[in-house]
């Protein structure tokens, strides 16, 4: 795990605020979508589900957000996984309750 940035030095990766903001965004859709996984079948929220959690991968660790951005970054794999038929919907939900809860702790420094 990496040392958590101080609100100071996320002021100076973010100064206008906007990623964190994404990140606000982020989450709530993240959560929208975790019935999805209730219906692992739903291949089409699974996508959704992919292709926001591989932006928020790439993107976070940019922001000073390092821990956010291996949570989102373990939850696109265990998707992959699900819509290749070898994954486990429990895990894939265990790495978005992860994410939550990390974007949870990033969202109360800003």
């Amino acid at each position: 795990m990496h040392k958590a940035p101080t609100a100071a030095e996320l002021a100076l990766l973010d100064p206008d605020g906007t990623f964190a903001e994404r990140l606000a965004g982020d989450r709530a859709a993240f959560a929208a979508l975790a019935a999805a996984l209730d219906e692992a079948d739903d291949d089409g929220a699974l996508a959704d589900i992919q292709l926001l959690a591989h932006r928020l991968g790439g993107a976070a660790g940019t922001f000073g957000y390092a821990e956010v951005g291996e949570a989102a970054l373990d939850l696109e794999e265990s998707i992959i996984a699900l819509r290749e038929g070898e994954g486990d919907s429990g895990v894939a939900a265990g790495h978005l309750a992860v994410l939550l809860a990390t974007l949870d702790v990033a969202l109360r420094l800003k």
